[in-house]
């Protein structure tokens, strides 16, 4: 079970995201060609689409947190010493994640709202909750990974006061 697990951690949100990116991306390419083509477009496309994008959204941020590749603006972090960085970088990380069990919750408060309970998509009769689930879910996964990298600045943060001290 630790092979599976580790496999879930290393791959998931990879594999998920360049999965629902292949679906929606085909689905969209299938429904222009459809439409321009042969004038008869594909009347669900859109709304799966639109579906799987989502989807695909919620599991490509913390993909992006895992590689630490998301947009930030760097510049005056940069001009910081090294352990002034990890400083920052732990206050933010912190600060993520405040902000992020705060939507979370919030998330999960919306899905018995009475706009997503009980109700379905308008061409494709999928429960709407199906919608708003994967914002909770790649949070969560998302806070994951920022927790993960948090222990990493963390040692950075320590090792480097260790170097300093010892030098």
């Amino acid at each position: 079970m630790g092979k599976f697990l580790r496999f879930l951690d290393e791959y998931l949100e990879e594999y998920l995201a360049s999965l629902l990116f292949v679906v929606f991306s085909t689905l969209m390419f299938i429904n222009v060609i459809m439409r321009y083509v042969f004038q008869n477009a594909i009347p669900w496309a859109e709304e799966m689409t639109l579906l799987f994008f989502v989807w695909f959204v919620w599991f490509a941020i913390p993909f992006a947190t895992r590689l630490d590749n998301h947009a930030r603006v760097t510049f005056i972090q940069d001009l910081f010493p090294k352990k002034i960085k990890a400083l920052l970088n732990v206050f933010l990380s912190v600060v993520t994640i405040v902000l992020f069990v705060f939507l979370i919750v919030s998330a999960i408060k919306y899905l018995g709202h009475s706009a997503v309970k009980g109700k379905t998509g308008l061409l494709v009769p999928y429960p709407m909750w199906v919608f708003y689930i994967p914002a909770p879910i790649g949070l969560v996964l998302t806070v994951h990974r920022l927790l993960r990298k948090l222990g990493k600045d963390f040692r950075v943060l320590f090792m480097s006061s260790t170097a300093v001290s010892e030098n």
